[in-house]
């Protein structure tokens, strides 16, 4: 039975956290039980690690190591929602340190950004070193610049990565993910994963975050997806956690920072957190301090499905030269209704697309454009789908020697999400073609999503857009430092190049940020 709990404002005793002032108890708890020994036996071995818990610590753990009857997992997906500063990741260092020595299973920590990966690894390894009887059973121990490794004697084994098609290398299974910094998360990214977790006997998958805020996470759908759903009470045998403010308390209340965060008092105090609402917005401070996020809705009539916002991607334009590595992107529309080919430019501050003037689909016309771009600026890479009408222009492309990166399912996906990330950071310019304009105009998302986003293509126009996802996206793959003297500048494409020597790089680029 799913148990909804809100609002909780128990005040914290704990003789041994003195000073501890934080609500305990999340504003929203979601779980499908409770039981078992493991959460007991985990926090025994985390103190035996020199580890102390605060009490909503401890109950994260007992709750996320809950088992049934038949000694199975309660919950198979656990997602936790807590402010920064908190905590969240000692919790996840007492589940990998038990999971590794007691149960010795294979676990991937996964963050957005390998200084995340990093920390948590380094902390656990300055814990088992301080044991030498755990440092006894480590059989392999490797760090390296995006990744590490630990293995135990008994067969445990975990690894710290970024999140990358790559992770998940050499495990024949995965007992348990975890996905911190949830709040950048693509469901493309876990396309890589999954099927490997699926050979587990008993997998389970964690999400920790903060809260999302839809105007500096552009990833965040899908944990607001997970989240709505949880909500809604459509996740059966998943266990949120989501401590924050109570709706409509006062932010300016200490009492109300003392509701949102559990470790406050210990970690975060009223000076520090005065300090910090000087220096944010009040968007800022609200999804950052107090858990308010700004969540995207995935659900019902009012589900946001919007891309890009029209008048922000008018104010990219630019046309100025561009120097720097190339690729090229080849979309047809649905029913051959049109084409685009799209050059992304790598520059000094992101990428410059820029649109080639065919956009009739005349077969023996796209492949005479795609050999005259080949041919004038060598880009790294042809990057095609090679479903639909596209594929009518794969063997003609191979016959005159140019060889098209096809795209899988996955990776159009990740490439839609990489273009929306760099558009949403500010670092993509565009030519003043009026097609990008009406492109985005009219673009959507294709309904049911689950495993990520990519285009609808409701009119021709849209894959302009699909184009320049799969140009980004072989950019992004393929691309290799250059030489000076060995530059390329591109002032047109497609039957229109010149290509022509230029200064270094860095000597040439020029800002073009938003």
């Amino acid at each position: 039975m799913v148990e909804v709990l809100t609002k909780r404002t128990d005040s914290p005793v704990c003789e041994d956290w003195p000073s501890l002032e934080g609500r305990q108890d999340p504003e929203v708890l979601i779980s499908a039980g409770s039981g078992g020994e493991h959460g007991d036996k985990a926090i025994e071995l985390a103190r035996r690690f020199g580890v102390r818990l605060m009490p909503w610590q401890e109950e994260q753990v007992r709750l996320s190591l809950a088992t049934d009857e038949d000694g199975r997992w309660v919950h198979q997906d656990v997602v936790l929602i807590c402010p920064r500063q908190n905590g969240k990741s000692l919790i996840l260092e007492v589940i990998i340190l038990y999971r590794l020595f007691i149960l010795h299973q294979q676990i991937i920590f996964t963050a957005q950004q390998w200084r995340t990966a990093k920390s948590i690894r380094n902390r656990l390894w300055k814990r088992i070193k301080s044991r030498k009887w755990a440092e006894r059973r480590l059989v392999r121990n490797t760090a390296s610049a995006g990744e590490a490794e630990m293995e135990t004697s008994d067969g445990g084994k975990v690894q710290f990565t970024t999140r990358s098609n790559d992770a998940g290398r050499g495990f024949d299974q995965i007992d348990l993910l975890l996905l911190d910094e949830a709040y950048n998360l693509e469901a493309g990214e876990l396309d890589s994963i999954t099927p490997i977790q699926l050979a587990a006997p008993d997998p389970q998958t964690y999400y920790t975050s903060s809260a999302v805020n839809q105007s500096r996470h552009p990833k965040g759908v899908e944990l607001s997806r997970v989240r709505d759903r949880a909500l809604a009470g459509e996740a059966e045998g998943m266990l949120y956690s989501e401590f924050r403010a109570p709706d409509g308390a006062d932010p300016a209340d200490p009492e109300t920072w003392k509701l949102a965060n559990p470790s406050y008092g210990v970690v975060a105090t009223e000076k520090k957190v005065q300090s910090l609402r000087s220096k944010l917005t009040d968007m800022g401070f609200a999804v950052e301090v107090l858990g308010w996020g700004e969540w995207f809705v995935t659900v019902g009539e009012q589900a946001q499905e919007f891309v890009f916002d029209p008048d922000r991607w008018q104010a990219a334009t630019a046309s100025v030269p561009i120097t720097g590595n190339t690729c090229l992107g080849i979309a047809v529309a649905p029913e051959a209704a049109g084409v685009a080919l799209v050059l992304a430019v790598r520059t000094g501050s992101g990428v410059h697309l820029s649109l080639g003037p065919v956009s009739e689909f005349d077969r023996s016309a796209v492949v005479a454009a795609v050999k005259t771009t080949v041919d004038a600026v060598d880009p790294l890479a042809v990057v095609v789908d090679p479903k639909g009408p596209s594929s009518t222009v794969l063997d003609p492309l191979v016959k005159t020697g140019v060889e098209p990166e096809c795209l899988n399912w996955p990776k159009v996906v990740a490439a839609t999400e990489l273009l929306l990330t760099l558009i949403a950071e500010g670092s993509v310019t565009h030519d003043a073609d009026p097609r990008w304009v009406e492109a985005v105009e009219v673009a959507e998302f294709r309904p049911g999503m689950e495993k990520g986003r990519a285009f609808k293509e409701v009119r021709p126009v849209v894959s302009v857009l699909v184009a320049a996802a799969f140009a980004v996206w072989g950019l992004t793959e393929f691309e290799i430092p250059e030489e000076p003297g060995d530059v390329k500048m591109v002032r047109r494409f497609v039957g229109h190049v010149e290509s022509v020597p230029a200064a270094p790089v860095a000597a040439a680029a020029q800002s073009l940020a938003f």
